[in-house]
């Protein structure tokens, strides 16, 4: 199977895997090619476990808007938009070692991980469900938190090092310099 046949398979899959967690009467807002579906009532997660023993598996869990205690809108270095969603404990199930052992960790197991706050990325601002949420959550009434951005540590010059880099052109078969002239 070719990578973008496998991706839209994968994504059919993901699609009727989130249309069957729906409840009877509840009405989809908004679709993004990613995370999450927004209904009318609730955002909608799923993922495919990828760790033995149930890999291939998909699992769901759901937020819903009148759980969200408190919001705050950001955006990444290339201005691509993120929400971070505070709200009661949800269990997400996620790959954890079967076994420790001192600082050693192996095996594959699964668990449910409490979280409180879930940070959604979005593509851009256009994105259906990142307008949905944030129209929802300020009609609501949810606070909302001071906007704030993620930007890579230091600065561009400090991060590349100070090295330059230069390209040379090379003549033909490998020569350096001028060509000489040809008649």
């Amino acid at each position: 199977m070719l990578p973008m046949e496998y991706r839209l398979a994968r994504r059919a899959e993901r699609e009727a895997f989130l249309a069957g967690q729906m409840e009877p009467g509840e009405v989809v807002v908004a679709r993004s090619r990613r995370e999450p579906l927004v209904t009318d009532r609730r955002m909608l997660f799923a993922r495919q476990l990828r760790q033995p023993p149930r890999s291939g598996e998909w699992v769901a869990h759901s937020i819903a808007f009148s759980e969200v205690t408190h919001w705050r809108s950001g955006q990444t270095h290339d201005e691509r938009p993120i929400l971070e969603l505070e709200h009661p404990a949800v269990a997400v199930i996620g790959h954890v070692p079967e076994h420790r052992f001192l600082w050693f960790e192996w095996g594959n197991a699964e668990e449910a991980i409490e979280q409180t706050t879930t940070t959604l990325r979005f593509p851009d601002r256009r994105d259906p469900a990142f307008i949905a949420i944030r129209d929802r959550l300020e009609r609501e009434g949810v606070p909302q938190g001071k906007p704030f951005a993620i930007r890579p540590p230091g600065t561009r010059e400090g991060r590349l090092g100070g090295g330059v880099l230069s390209l040379k052109r090379w003549g033909r078969a490998g020569r350096r310099g001028p060509r000489a002239p040809s008649g």
